[in-house]
């Protein structure tokens, strides 16, 4: 599973495309799929909608996305913030997306993203250098032997550190 910060609605396309060798069906809230142009690229690349208003249908999503993953069959993005960040601070995490690993029985690979806040400010003028990094890989050994909150905790430390100071 792979988990970072999120600065734009261009991030998981970015890394869709970095890391296409994976085959990564990212979650993203189900209002994306409306959106002209992103929803039907979102679509293409075999996102899977989550509806936040919807407990049921969230947990339904959830254990989906953990099956797929557990089966081989994809990796599955997620942005444990739950939203884009504004201003590139790390937002508060919603730890419930870790139980997708933890079914799962699979590694997490913690990413950090920046540059992609630019992209729709320079489209027309000039490029925008976008970084994905990294930054670690978190055994599936220890998702098992963690709680949700711990690794949630784990990785929130690792982004704040990745993000610091650039």
């Amino acid at each position: 599973m792979f988990v970072g910060n999120h600065r734009s609605n261009f991030d998981p396309i970015i890394e869709w495309l970095v890391l296409k060798p994976w085959d990564i069906a990212f979650i993203s809230k189900g209002e994306n799929f409306k959106i002209p142009f992103f929803g039907r690229i979102i679509r293409k690349c075999c996102f899977m909608p989550i509806d936040r208003e919807n407990p049921r249908k969230a947990l339904r999503t959830i254990n989906k996305a953990s099956d797929l993953l557990q089966s081989g069959e994809v990796s599955i993005g997620v942005y444990p913030e739950g939203t884009r960040s504004k201003t590139g601070e790390l937002l508060p995490f919603h730890d419930g997306v870790f139980h997708i690993a933890k079914k799962a029985g699979t590694p997490i690979v913690v990413m950090s993203i920046r540059g992609t806040e630019q992209i729709h400010k320079n489209v027309l003028r000039r490029h925008s250098d976008v970084y994905l990094d990294i930054v670690q890989v978190i055994p599936a050994s220890d998702v098992e032997n963690g709680t949700t909150h711990t690794i949630g905790a784990e990785i929130r430390n690792m982004l704040l550190d990745s993000i610091k100071d650039k």
